[in-house]
């Protein structure tokens, strides 16, 4: 698996300029990479073992382990914090992986 998979010869040219068109991210945010270490199946078989999702309607574990995640990879300093951070971004919240966010 590679991290940051862009090549400088797209974003500058060997001119010197820019291109005259604009060039978009196609791959996946550097966040979804990390967590994609994370192998789900291991994850969902230890939630399923200590009964981690018996008592929880919408925010289940893995969402909640996205959420904590990103408060540590963003150093966010509370979990007000974390949750005002992800509100901002509600847009990317489902690119990033996390499914639900706590309101």
């Amino acid at each position: 698996m590679r991290f940051f998979d862009f090549s400088t010869s797209e974003i500058f040219p060997k001119n010197g300029y820019f291109f005259d068109k604009w060039l978009m991210f196609q791959g996946k945010f550097i966040f979804s990479q990390i967590a994609s270490v994370v192998p789900k199946y291991e994850f969902d078989k230890i939630v399923k073992q200590f009964q981690g999702n018996y008592s929880s309607r919408n925010f289940k574990c893995w969402s909640q382990f996205f959420c904590m995640m990103f408060g540590q990879l963003t150093y966010r300093e509370s979990i007000r914090d974390i949750i005002n951070c992800l509100k901002a971004h509600q847009s990317k919240v489902y690119h990033l992986g996390i499914t639900k966010v706590v309101r």
